[in-house]
């Protein structure tokens, strides 16, 4: 019974990865804050894409968590933008809804800089 539980309980956690192209650019990772934005990162900004950001949750839970580990991710992957942000739900095989978030992940281009929450983003 406790083997089943260790067993169940094993995959509760939170994963987050970039879905890089095959020919795409790599950065390397940044420091600070991330600005999560639901919306396209306007056509005036000049910025990389790096590739699409996942991140989900194997278990019931807030979405919350979900975005500070994408977060964490784009920082490893060298983006300070994610954009196109969408969080939600999904069926999953443990829980009835599982928590989800997915993004574009992007690096501003050498000294770019937006306002994040005058664009209605997020810090994270």
């Amino acid at each position: 019974m406790v083997l089943l539980a260790v067993v169940t309980l094993a995959g509760c956690g939170v994963k987050s990865q970039t879905r890089r192209p095959a020919d795409g650019p790599t950065f390397e990772p940044v420091s600070g804050p991330v600005c999560f934005l639901t919306t396209q990162l306007p056509p005036t900004v000049k910025a990389t894409l790096i590739g699409q950001l996942v991140g989900s949750k194997r278990g019931y839970g807030r979405t919350t968590s979900i975005l500070e580990a994408t977060a964490d991710e784009a920082r490893k992957s060298g983006a300070n933008v994610v954009a196109d942000v969408v969080t939600g739900h999904r069926a999953g095989f443990l829980a009835y809804a599982e928590p989800v978030a997915y993004g574009n992940s992007y690096r501003l281009a050498e000294g770019e800089t937006i306002d994040c929450e005058k664009l209605g983003g997020t810090l994270r």
